[in-house]
């Protein structure tokens, strides 16, 4: 009986431990001020994203990638732009291109200010950053050419080669 009941304090000790993004399926993107109001869950949601490996399990993951897609598809404040390149990025990656959308979506909310060049510096950076941590990601020739990149503090010379 004493193991019985440690292992249900166990368990709804890991429960209440765990996070749950699962709120965010229920927030309303409708109006101006829904998207000001949920500046916080957006970056959030994105944070959440980079700081967790890729795992088709993780229900919160995909929970905070409908919420950036959301938010980056409505929002009346900010304009991701994905050049072409972006598609080399996320090839055999999909979850890329959400993270990719979530980071522009940061960067425009801590940097209103910004520029396009900025956001785009910002993303494609803690892109690197994410993908030579490891995190799952299947490295593709673009992206070992990233990280190549992002090692040698050259991710402006990088994204100028890949426009062009």
């Amino acid at each position: 009986m004493k193991y019985l009941a440690l292992i249900l304090l166990l368990s709804v000790t890991n429960i209440a431990l765990s996070q749950n993004y699962f709120y965010l399926e229920n927030i309303q993107l409708k109006e101006k001020s829904d998207y000001t109001a949920n500046e916080e869950n957006a970056i959030k949601a994105i944070d959440y994203m980079m700081n967790s490996p890729i795992n088709e399990q993780d229900m919160d993951r995909k929970a905070c990638t409908r919420f950036i897609i959301r938010y980056a598809e409505g929002s009346p404040f900010v304009t991701v732009s994905i050049e072409s390149y972006v598609i080399k990025i996320y090839k055999k990656n999909l979850d890329l291109l959400s993270m990719y959308m979530g980071l522009w979506v940061k960067s425009s909310i801590q940097n209103k200010e910004g520029k396009p060049e900025d956001h785009e510096k910002f993303t494609v950076t803690e892109i690197y950053k994410y993908v030579e941590a490891g995190n799952g990601i299947k490295i593709t020739e673009t992206l070992n050419s990233l990280i190549n990149a992002g090692n040698d503090k050259k991710i402006d010379d990088w994204i100028k080669k890949m426009k062009k």
